[in-house]
């Protein structure tokens, strides 16, 4: 799998701790690999989101993303907030 960033990404990226992007940073390793890992908690959002998946970087922490082929792209990072 190949990972895009959108702007938006990578806005709330540069937010986030360097706990948290040492955390994604181990997760886009499993996420090359495998999207639906177990680890990864990966699942598809309804209503405003339908069409996008999430998955969890840790216990509070979210990705929102998009299946494109062989590529995610990125959307959003951060707590349940994002949604």
């Amino acid at each position: 799998m190949k990972i895009l960033y959108t702007s938006r990404f990578l806005r709330a990226y540069k937010k986030v701790s360097s706990e948290l992007k040492d955390k994604l940073e181990k997760k886009e390793k499993i996420i090359k690999k495998d999207i639906f890992d177990k680890t990864l908690k990966t699942h598809k959002l309804h209503g405003d989101f339908e069409g996008f998946y999430a998955l969890s970087i840790d216990y509070r922490n979210r990705i929102i993303f998009e299946i494109e082929s062989t590529t995610v792209v990125f959307y959003d990072i951060g707590d349940h907030d994002i949604y």
